[in-house]
């Protein structure tokens, strides 16, 4: 179970968020994508970031040199952006292909 406190940090970091990433993702998705294609698709980019967040003691245990650079913040956010974008086009075009 998480602690206590992870409800309200998940409610005060990722809510905001959260509540704009389904339009985002229905957009870059196309007009086919259904409720759940848009649904997966914002759960699937808010797991790439939410990760890092709560699982930073792993990761810096794991690979201290993913996290410890003065850069990582940048080179994080990139990787993150390219990684859910990429995943993105490939679910359009499998919604798109279902479609025809």
């Amino acid at each position: 179970d998480p602690p206590p406190a992870s409800a309200a940090l998940t409610r005060q970091v990722a809510g905001p968020r959260f509540t704009r990433l389904p339009d985002i993702a229905a957009r870059l998705l196309g007009p086919r994508a259904t409720a759940d294609d848009v649904a997966l698709a914002s759960v699937s980019v808010t797991a790439q970031w939410a990760f890092y967040l709560f699982g930073r003691a792993a990761i810096e245990r794991l690979h201290p040199e993913l996290l410890g650079a003065p850069a990582a913040i940048d080179r994080l956010s990139r990787q993150i952006s390219d990684f859910s974008l990429a995943g993105l086009k490939a679910q359009r075009l499998r919604v798109e292909a279902a479609g025809s």
